[in-house]
């Protein structure tokens, strides 16, 4: 069995995960799993997501991965118990409960996030759980994510002017991993404290043991395209392969 730990998001928002574990834990190793192909999560149905989880995870098994880090809000809020339960043999780390432990419980959140994410109301009821009382504001993504993947600059600007600059609250929460790439854009148009996955959901590598394999990035389409949006947006050169 591979000590690999994988990685798994359907783009440059997992390699944001990716790299934090790399430059963290250089004596472990990792597999960084980028759907390129069912590139974004966000607007799918449940049944579709369900289906391309399934493909994902049986991707993990031909490489012999047990532990997978779920870099993805939208695949994340699907992790019923049932679901878990269908992928007995797989150690699962959801994106969600970590994150949650960074929201400061009594100031007010603005949760920017995919529709997926938004309508499994996942962070909205475990916030209230917390405290019934505060203020939620939930600001969909719209097709940010693609945005983010193509680096189209002037349309991401006109979205954080549109639905982020109106707001004024104390945090806002980044639901999806290719979010915090445009935080110098939001903190632009609002001083909230800006809340994201990388750090906390990295350091759950930590608790596996370490490897002497070598880590590894894999696309299932256009592993070249993947490439040259990692040299462009981290000015990273690293070696992209196919599933």
């Amino acid at each position: 069995m591979s000590n690999r730990i994988g990685i798994f998001d359907s783009g440059i928002g997992g390699y944001t995960i990716y790299k934090a574990c790399v430059e963290k834990y250089p004596h472990h190793a990792f597999a960084l799993l980028a759907d390129q192909l069912h590139l974004p999560y966000g607007d799918k149905s449940k049944d579709e997501l369900l289906e391309i989880l399934d493909s994902m995870m049986n991707g993990f098994r031909s490489l012999d991965i047990h532990v997978v880090l779920i870099a993805c809000n939208t695949m994340s809020s699907l992790l019923t118990e049932d679901i878990r339960t269908k992928y007995h043999d797989l150690t699962l780390i959801s994106i969600i409960e970590p994150t949650l432990s960074l929201v400061e419980s009594s100031l007010d959140v603005l949760i920017l996030a995919t529709q997926a994410t938004l309508s499994s109301n996942i962070y909205q009821r475990e916030l209230k759980k917390k405290n019934p009382y505060r203020d939620i504001i939930e600001v969909w993504g719209r097709n940010l994510a693609k945005l983010i993947e193509q680096g189209d600059e002037a349309s991401i600007i006109d979205f954080v002017d549109a639905y982020i600059a109106p707001h004024h609250v104390s945090q806002i929460l980044l639901a999806c991993t290719h979010y915090p790439l445009i935080a110098d854009h939001i903190r632009k148009v609002s001083d909230a404290t800006l809340i994201d996955s990388i750090n906390v959901l990295s350091d759950c590598a930590k608790d596996y043991p370490p490897s002497s394999e070598s880590s590894i990035i894999i696309a299932t389409a256009q592993p070249e395209g993947f490439q040259s949006k990692i040299k462009r947006l981290f000015n990273d050169d690293v070696e992209v392969h196919s599933l």
